[in-house]
């Protein structure tokens, strides 16, 4: 798991070389993570990182029901 940070991207690499989350987790020690789903570049939130395909096909196909909450909080007028 991972609290994204503002200005990351939700990639593993990223051409343009902007920040990622790749930048955040311990790659050398669980070659193959990946980030379970995506959140916006200048969102914060909880991330499941898994080196698991099918377990994050499970947690994101529509077929398989798992309900998501997201929680927006909304500043200026």
């Amino acid at each position: 798991m991972l609290y994204k940070p503002t200005g990351y991207l939700t990639t593993m690499s990223d051409p343009q070389e902007r920040p990622c989350v790749a930048d955040l987790v311990p790659r050398d020690r669980f070659p193959g993570l990946f980030p379970v789903g995506r959140l916006d570049r200048d969102t914060t939130g909880l991330l499941l990182f898994t080196t698991d395909g099918d377990l994050s096909q499970d947690l994101l196909h529509p077929s398989k029901h798992v309900y998501k909450t997201y929680q927006h909080s909304w500043t200026g007028s």
